[in-house]
C-alpha cells in the first residue's frame, strides 16, 4: 500500500492499527520520498473486517490517519442460478449469483475507488459480458456460451479484486441439440398442422423448434419424445416461398 503525507524520513515505519496487531502485519516499509512510502502488507484469513488507523513512526515523531486502511470480506457463494448451467450457443444469459461478501464497485470511503466484484470461468468457451452488483449478497452475471465450449462443471470464481481471497461455485454447460435428420425433409405450401419427425442428439425437454422469421413456416407446440427424438406439427403459409429453410432447435438451456 501507498502512504501519502509530509516529512517522512528513512527509516520511518507504517504501521496498521498497531504496530504488533496479528492480523495485519506490515512486513516490510520503503521510504519513496519525504512525502510518500510504500508498505507491504499481510492479511490474515480470519482478520476482522474493518477501518483500520494508519500510523507512521519515523525516529522522532508518530502520525496517525484515522480509518484509512479497510479489511473487507473475503467473498463467498451460497448458490449460482437458477440457471446454474447453459447450452453451447447460449447468448446474452443472465446467472444470478448468490453469497456474502460482494463489493460494490466505487464502494463509498474506500480509496481508490474499487473495481468491485468480478465474475470469471476458467472455461474459455464461457465470455462473461457484464457484471451488475445489486447488493453485498447478489450479483447477476450476464454471460454467452459459445457453440465449441467445453461441456460439463466449470468453476464460477467471484474475485473481489482487492487481492484477497476468491469464491468459487460450480456452473454447467451442456451440449447443445444435435439434428441429424428430419421426415419428411419437404412440405407443400398450404401444409396445416403435418407432423415432422426430427432425429438427433442432446434434446431435452422444453425444447423448441423454430424457422427464419418471414418464411412463412410456423412451428407448433413441440414433443420431446427422447434424447434423440421430437416431433413438431408445421404449418405453411400458401404464398411462402419455395425454397430450403433453416430448421431450429433450441433447448430449454437456450443451447442450440
Amino acid at each position: 500500500i501507498t502512504v501519502s503525507g509530509t516529512n517522512f524520513s528513512p527509516g520511518a515505519q507504517v504501521c496498521i492499527t498497531t504496530c504488533t496487531n496479528p492480523d495485519v502485519t506490515v512486513n516490510a516499509t520503503a521510504f519513496n520520498n519525504a512525502d510518500s512510502l510504500t508498505a507491504n502488507v499481510t492479511l490474515a484469513a480470519g482478520a476482522v473486517v474493518s477501518a483500520r488507523d494508519v500510523i507512521v513512526n519515523t525516529n522522532s515523531t508518530s502520525a496517525t490517519l484515522p480509518a484509512a486502511f479497510d479489511v473487507i470480506a473475503t467473498p463467498t457463494i451460497t448458490n449460482v442460478g437458477p440457471p446454474s448451467s447453459r447450452g453451447q450457443g447460449a447468448a446474452g444469459q443472465v446467472i444470478p449469483i448468490t453469497g456474502t461478501g460482494f463489493l460494490q464497485p466505487a464502494a463509498a470511503g474506500l480509496t481508490p475507488p474499487p473495481a468491485g466484484a468480478t465474475v470469471t470461468f476458467p472455461n474459455a468457451g464461457i465470455a462473461v459480458n457484464s457484471v451488475t452488483w445489486n447488493s453485498a449478497t447478489s450479483l447477476s452475471a450476464n454471460i454467452t456460451v459459445s457453440s465449441a465450449a467445453a461441456t460439463g462443471p466449470t468453476p464460477l470464481v467471484v474475485d473481489n479484486q482487492d487481492l484477497g481471497n476468491t469464491a468459487t461455485n460450480s456452473f454447467t454447460v451442456n451440449p447443445a441439440p444435435v439434428i441429424s435428420s428430419i421426415n419428411p425433409p419437404a412440405m407443400g405450401q398450404g401444409v396445416n398442422g403435418k407432423l415432422l419427425t426430427i432425429n438427433g442428439n442432446n434434446f431435452v425437454a422444453g425444447a423448441v423448434v423454430s424457422f427464419p422469421t418471414g418464411s412463412g413456416i410456423t412451428a407448433g407446440p413441440t414433443t420431446v419424445v427422447s434424447s434423440i427424438l421430437m416431433t413438431v406439427p408445421v404449418t405453411i403459409a400458401w404464398n411462402a416461398a419455395v425454397q430450403p429453410d433453416l430448421l431450429t432447435v433450441t433447448n430449454a438451456d437456450a443451447g442450440w
